[in-house]
């Protein structure tokens, strides 16, 4: 029995190959993971191919030999992981490490670009609900996602959502010590990324371990500070009547607003000492009308079903709403999943695909 209870929307797919329960060591949850969906592998290590297709001037295969031996020398877990991935799933390792080791993103030609909030609801009778969303979003490459119900033998659990086959990077957490998180990408021309470093530190911040370490905020610098890596990330964090943002760099972290009963993160930077490392208006408007267009909305988000309208929202549309659309020609970026948590019910709402394409409800799936 879970400790989660999940609610998921997903017209277009059965539901029920979505959510995943693993249990047991590192190498186990892979396999489990790999003989669950085992298509869902094949589809999206296609559309990583695409887009790697090509790139060997960028000498590719060296910086994933690089990548791949810093998880094999620092993170024996997630490589006994990939091990049992690779076994369940049928396909070979290589195929696994090329699924996981997260090149594409940070080379610059496959940008990710989210939108997170969160808020604390005090309620008549003085009690609080604390709830937290995101949407991811893509402009290309692997789309399809799942949700791993992780149960390890020392009792921690965690709610993830990942692309099926790639564990490394989840957009959305919950744990049963009453953490969640959500991720958004910073990406300018000014972000830097030391390619002579990939044999001592992440290609980005992992989200898995970083939440395997926390137990409430004051834990949460510290741990991202402590993470080797070579990029930045935001990351809305909560704990049942606390949010914040944590706001961090290839070299430092930080965390803002753990005062405020509201938090919204796009893909910028607030921290001063940042700034210079993010977008400018210019650069990306979405991010900055995205944030703004949030901060319209959060204030009167009260219930699930008010974070799940925000997620839909089009003010903007294609490009700087909420709900984002690529055009025509497939330019610009998506929402391929949103999800909404509320923490004192360990409850989630999620969405794969457009979340304007999905309607709310309150039943449960698991």
């Amino acid at each position: 029995m879970s400790t989660f209870n999940v609610v998921l929307f997903d017209s277009a797919q059965a539901k029920g190959q979505r959510i995943l329960r693993l249990e047991g060591d590192s190498f186990e949850q892979g396999r489990q993971h790999g003989r669950a969906v085992p298509h869902l592998f094949a589809k999206n290590l296609e559309s990583v191919r695409r887009e790697l297709a090509g790139r060997k001037g960028q000498d590719i295969e060296r910086l994933y030999r690089e990548a791949a031996g810093f998880v094999r020398d620092h993170q024996p877990d997630t490589w006994r992981e990939y091990q049992g991935m690779a076994e369940g799933s049928g396909l070979p390792f290589e195929d696994i490490l090329t699924l996981n080791i997260k090149l594409a993103l940070v080379l610059g030609f496959l940008d990710v670009e989210c939108s997170q909030y969160a808020r604390v609801v005090t309620r008549k009778d003085g009690s609080k609900r604390t709830l937290i969303a995101k949407t991811r979003d893509l402009k290309g490459g692997a789309t399809e996602h799942v949700v791993l119900l992780r149960h390890y033998p020392d009792g921690y659990e965690a709610l993830e959502i990942h692309k099926a086959g790639m564990i490394g990077y989840p957009g959305s957490i919950m744990t049963n010590r009453g953490f969640a998180l959500g991720t958004s990408g910073i990406w300018s021309k000014r972000t830097p990324f030391d390619v002579n470093r990939l044999g001592v530190a992440d290609t980005g911040t992992n989200g898995h371990f970083l939440s395997r370490a926390v137990h409430t905020l004051d834990d949460v610098v510290e741990a991202a500070r402590a993470y080797p890596r070579l990029t930045g990330i935001n990351n809305v964090v909560a704990t049942s009547g606390e949010v914040g943002a944590l706001e961090i760099t290839a070299k430092d972290a930080n965390l803002l607003d753990r005062n405020d009963s509201m938090v919204i993160r796009t893909n910028h930077y607030f921290t001063p000492a940042f700034k210079d490392l993010s977008p400018t208006p210019t650069e990306n408007t979405s991010t900055y009308h995205r944030h703004h267009r949030i901060s319209e909305l959060l204030p009167m988000a009260e219930t699930a079903e008010d974070f799940w309208r925000i997620a839909q929202d089009h003010v903007g549309f294609p490009q700087d709403s909420v709900c984002r659309h690529n055009d025509g020609d497939h330019k610009g970026s998506f929402t391929s999943y949103a999800s909404v948590f509320v923490l004192e019910e360990r409850k989630a709402y999620v969405g794969f695909g457009h979340p304007c394409e999905i309607a709310f409800a309150e039943a449960a799936d698991t």
